[in-house]
């Protein structure tokens, strides 16, 4: 990250509080945001559990189930692929692209 505005953070989220918030945090830490904003689903979220070195994740997708490919180019959000250094997609969002 280092530098204000140079990570971007591309999904979809509901609605609700928990976008809201992660919104601000995102924002308070310089972080520019292309999130489409979704109806009728809530935000995703993701539970850590570390144990020693073993590391489990627990994920309800939410709004990110909804991610639009196509609006997402629409919205001229693409540009922020075409100038980045370094992208960082995880495969299961890059799966819910491909498959849905």
């Amino acid at each position: 990250m280092g530098q204000p505005k140079s990570t971007v953070f591309v999904g979809a989220v509901g609605l609700d509080k928990e976008s809201n918030r992660l919104t601000k945090l995102l924002e308070e830490e310089g972080i520019v945001l292309e999130c489409q904003k979704v109806k009728d689903i809530s935000t995703g979220r993701c539970a850590v559990l570390i144990n020693n070195t073993t590391r489990t994740l627990v994920t309800q997708l939410g709004a990110s189930l909804k991610f639009n490919f196509e609006t997402f180019k629409a919205q001229n959000s693409i540009r922020f692929l075409e100038n980045a250094t370094v992208v960082y997609i995880s495969v299961r969002f890059l799966l819910l692209i491909i498959y849905f």
